[in-house]
């Protein structure tokens, strides 16, 4: 029972416990029900008590908590019989006693993702019978299960727990909650101030609860939703890739004299990689850390994909406290790079990356490597920390683990693309190598007649004084001039 208070229009619409205790106060004039019935202490008090007792009227408690109404009417003369008021009515509400309550005031719990962890749920019984209460659940969490942690079995709507609330109610009952895989809602943020785009950006995952009374007596309590702040821990990240073939990871040698057509369709020498994936179930709430290394060649990433990269920062990249630290400007034509970003912007930029070699007929391994975590090569734990606290107050659960995700491929460097063009006997299209064939040709032949030339002004200046020193006959122009010949002189 619980008073409740009159409006001066003689009508009133009060909240009543059911079953209620206090001891009844009667303080009107006259009875409702026996008008002749003089009642005694009559004062100016407007309070009376009121005893619920008909249970079978009962109903599930509606959205206001309701489970019964009741109505009486009463009427005040004056001491002296002479003057007396009009009838009125007071409309009673009976709301449920039973009270199921969420462990915090704000009614949310924080777990950790995927793991199992115990939930305290209590209840109370507000009327006089005290009773021994039983918690059900009335609805589940939408990325998650509850489970009962006395019988380890997964809870349905409508189970209950095997444990119960009792008098005086200060002790609770326990239900565990296992997040889905890879699902969390804390952070809600990426690094780069956007929302997730996970299934955890609608905010905390929900449950509903009541209790009710081993007997049945007192019905139910109204249902009590509570929210489950999911934190995330770092999951690592999976790296794949490249998905061609042996046939397809070959490129010709370019080089720097010679005049190579890049574009030439027979003979590249300029590979594209495809199908280097990268993937990561943390939601981009953090950074990983991507370093490539080729060992005679160059890459070339993404170009276009750079916005939400980090080379050089002074406070992540360059920072003392990295072990690692950041280089290769803009991962631009080189041999060794190391960067940081989201994993879906790193994810973006290995996304038509390119490779080209000045190496021929050589066999090239170039490797990329993911650091996932804290510590080691990977972002120390104070630094993500602190980015996480000017984003939103939200951290992740490391384990203290540097994941690492790392692909090794080979490509094969085939002759400079101007030889292929040469040997195929087509100088169309790579006549940079031809014409450099026919600058040789012609400079060898410019050559030769220079040393012709030559020779015959040595013969003209030095021949007799050669003739002389070999023993030969000068050349007898006057007799021997038709027939062209040689002869010795005697000893």
């Amino acid at each position: 029972g619980s008073l409740f208070q009159v409006k001066p229009d003689g009508t009133a619409s009060v909240q009543a416990i059911v079953n209620g205790t206090l001891p009844a106060r009667v303080e009107y004039c006259r009875n409702s029900t026996n008008s002749t019935e003089l009642l005694t202490n009559c004062t100016a008090v407007d309070s009376i008590a009121y005893i619920f007792n008909d249970f079978s009227t009962i109903s599930d408690p509606n959205a206001d908590g309701v489970v019964a109404t009741d109505s009486f009417t009463f009427f005040v003369v004056d001491r002296e019989g002479t003057n007396s008021s009009d009838d009125a009515t007071v409309f009673l509400s009976l709301t449920t006693p039973l009270v199921a309550t969420a462990p915090t005031a704000s009614a949310e719990f924080t777990a950790t993702e995927v793991a199992a962890s115990a939930i305290s749920l209590y209840g109370e019984d507000f009327s006089g019978n005290q009773e021994e209460l039983v918690v059900q659940i009335i609805s589940l969490p939408s990325y998650g299960t509850l489970s009962d942690p006395s019988t380890n079995e997964t809870l349905a709507v409508n189970d209950t727990l095997n444990a119960t609330l009792t008098f005086p109610y200060t002790e609770s009952v326990t239900v565990l909650y296992t997040s889905d895989e890879d699902y969390f809602n804390y952070p809600d943020t990426t690094w780069n101030f956007t929302t997730i785009d996970g299934p955890g950006a609608s905010g905390s995952d929900t449950f509903e609860f009541r209790v009710f009374g081993v007997s049945g007596i007192n019905s139910q309590s109204l249902a009590t939703s509570l929210g489950v702040r999911v934190q995330n821990v770092n999951n690592p990240s999976v790296l794949e890739g490249p998905n061609m073939t042996a046939d397809e990871l070959e490129i010709y040698a370019s080089s720097s004299f010679l005049d190579d057509d890049s574009d030439d369709e027979r003979f590249p020498t300029v590979l594209t990689l495809s199908g280097i994936t990268l993937v990561d179930e943390d939601w981009d709430v953090d950074v990983v850390k991507c370093r490539i290394q080729c060992i005679r060649g160059a890459f070339t990433i993404n170009q276009e994909k750079l916005a939400q990269l980090d080379f050089s920062s002074s406070t992540y990249c360059l920072t003392s406290k990295q072990s690692l630290k950041c280089k290769g400007a803009f991962g631009d034509d080189e041999d060794d790079a190391v960067f940081l970003g989201t994993p879906t912007a790193v994810a973006r930029a290995l996304d038509g990356m390119t490779y080209t070699t000045s190496s021929d007929n050589t066999e090239d391994v170039c490797t990329i490597e993911v650091f996932d975590g804290v510590g080691d090569n990977c972002m120390p734990e104070d630094l993500l920390d602190e980015r996480r606290e000017d984003l939103d107050g939200a951290t992740s659960v490391y384990d203290s683990t540097c994941y690492l995700a790392s692909v090794n491929f080979s490509i094969t460097a085939l002759e400079f693309a101007a030889e292929a063009a040469s040997s195929s006997g087509g100088c169309n299209s790579v006549t940079g190598y031809c014409l450099l064939w026919y600058y040789w040709l012609l400079m060898a032949g410019c050559v030769i007649c220079c040393c012709v030339a030559l020779c015959g002004e040595i013969q003209k200046k030095y021949g007799q004084r050669i003739q002389t020193l070999i023993g030969l006959d000068a050349y007898d122009s006057d007799e021997e001039e038709d027939s062209g010949s040689y002869r010795s002189k005697p000893g």
